[in-house]
């Protein structure tokens, strides 16, 4: 009897299981047309779709698969494609007596162009407005808890012959988010986070969030960026007149972003072997001008912004080139600083923190030695900075094109040094800047040999000016101008440089050096 027994309640659980499988396979595609409705409905200017839906009784788990999101102005590329969601009851929880769900996404790829970026930007509906986490939440009828992916992938691809920026191998793991409101500063999930960048770089973020902080989540972090190439970002920066060549960036520190609270504490920023320049052009000169007013506009919200804290320990910058090319000059020019080495410390959008200190050498057009040590403080209404420059033995041939831009010379010889010194309190400018030109040489026969007959008459003309004026002594050009006046529009003056030309050559020489370290000189 108990034999028979058994057997009977064998095939009676054959049979549940049977009807439950069964039943599952005709809620597949209840399912999946109520889970897509209930998505569609919640988010706003995206299209979602699911190929399938694969309830499983024996553990109350559901996969999503092949799920695609379109954006509805440009639907083709879709930005985002998961081939694997599954919602299923935290087990863990149920130790605490929480009855609440574990979200896995596997192999997510993001995917989103210039066009569909451009088009996300210009709408007036916000990101966190769009729904994102309602349609997320629609999918399962229990609180998210833990919020898994693996191996994500997101590619953002801009226009030209560009290599897609880039991040693979994404990593997140989001614990104990809880169907409860913290106070401010309270962040009671912990969250994981690391990606490869742009096939070499690398980033991982660990800290905590408060996902059900309103209006968006806040997310408090350390966060540490390693090998980051640089000129995966030449589609974005050419854009500015920028053209970026090799570089690597290196970063470690710790972000804050919530509804309350906005702050960026950099420890360190490295970069290495970068090549900048800065290409001016006449017919991208108003989208210059545009573009610097929304730099300065940008940095009136920010600069002593109690809410908005940024902050950089130290930023070194090391073997790297700068570059501004003028092409809207009757004569394109160039001029350089190789070998660059920049320190800046306490770098701070806060006042009260101090002012910015920073060093930079290099070596101007290749030969002369170039040092700018500069201090100024964080603040857009009074700024207050104070900066000296020093070249020293620039080779005077490697400067003709500017020449012929500025003066319609070219040099044969000569070496150009420069100092200067200049001070700005409460809206006003005081300081100098003091060119010397040595053993200068303009003109010369047969490197002019071609040139029409009055090119090389005013090459003459300035040769012998040069000549005349020269410290007989040191065999040196030299004058002093004079700055002053408001920051937006300083004075000097002509008559001034002539003067100083002359002092030079007849009444006391303009030695090398600062002020404080030529005073004593005489011709």
């Amino acid at each position: 009897m108990w034999v028979i027994r058994q057997r009977t309640w064998l095939w009676v659980a054959l049979v549940v299981l049977a009807c439950l499988v069964g039943l599952s396979y005709y809620l597949d595609a209840i399912l999946r047309g109520y889970i897509e409705h209930a998505m569609n409905q919640r988010i706003t200017g995206y299209s979602i779709r699911i190929r399938a839906v694969r309830f499983h009784p024996i553990g109350f788990s559901i996969d999503l698969l092949d799920i695609t999101v379109a954006q509805d102005q440009h639907p083709d590329p879709p930005v985002l494609h998961i081939p694997r969601l599954r919602a299923s009851v935290d087990w863990g929880a149920l130790v605490d007596r929480r009855l609440v769900a574990d979200f896995l996404v596997q192999r997510p790829k993001v995917y989103v162009n210039l066009t569909q970026a451009r088009a996300e930007i210009q709408d007036k509906t916000a990101m966190r407005e769009r729904g994102w986490q309602e349609a997320l939440e629609s999918i399962y009828p229990l609180k998210i808890n833990v919020f898994r992916v693996e191996e994500g992938e997101v590619i953002y691809v801009d226009r030209g012959p560009f290599r897609p920026l880039q991040l693979s191998g994404v990593q997140l793991h989001a614990d104990n988010i809880r169907n409860v409101r913290s106070p401010e500063h309270v962040y009671p999930s912990p969250i994981h986070l690391e990606a490869v960048v742009f096939d070499s770089g690398k980033v991982v973020l660990d800290g905590n969030a408060n996902f059900l902080a309103e209006p968006h989540p806040g997310l408090r972090a350390s966060l540490s960026l390693e090998g980051v190439a640089l000129d995966y970002f030449k589609p974005i920066t050419e854009r500015y007149n920028v053209v970026v060549r090799g570089g690597v960036l290196s970063s470690s520190g710790d972000v804050e972003y919530a509804p309350t609270a906005k702050s960026v504490h950099l420890q360190t920023v490295s970069i290495r072997g970068v090549d900048i320049a800065y290409v001016h052009k006449p017919e991208t000169a108003a989208a210059e001008k545009q573009a610097a007013e929304q730099i300065r506009d940008a940095a009136k919200q920010v600069a002593n912004n109690p809410d908005v804290r940024l902050r950089v320990d130290d930023v070194n910058i090391l073997r790297s080139t700068f570059t501004f090319r003028n092409h809207a000059a009757n004569t394109p020019y160039r001029v350089s600083l190789a070998d660059v080495q920049i320190r800046l410390a306490n770098v701070s959008n806060q006042r009260a923190e101090g002012k910015v200190r920073g060093d930079m050498t290099g070596k101007f057009m290749g030969s002369g030695d170039a040092a700018v040590h500069l201090a100024f403080s964080p603040d857009v209404k009074r700024p207050e900075f104070d900066v000296t420059v020093r070249v020293d033995g620039t080779e005077m041939p490697a400067m003709n094109a500017l020449l012929r831009a500025y003066a319609g010379v070219d040099a044969v010889a000569g070496q150009f040094s420069l100092y200067s010194e200049v001070s700005v309190r409460h809206g006003s400018v005081r300081g100098y800047v003091k060119p010397l030109f040595k053993d200068m040489e303009l003109y010369d026969a047969s490197q002019d040999r071609g040139k029409p007959f009055f090119h090389k008459l005013k090459e003459g003309l300035m040769a012998a000016a040069a000549w005349i004026l020269k410290n007989r002594d040191r065999g040196e050009v030299a004058t002093k101008v004079n700055l002053s006046g408001p920051l937006d529009s300083p004075q000097f003056s002509a008559w001034e440089a002539l003067g100083g030309f002359l002092e030079n050559a007849f009444v006391r020489a303009i030695l090398p050096g600062f002020e404080g370290e030529d005073r004593s000189g005489s011709g």
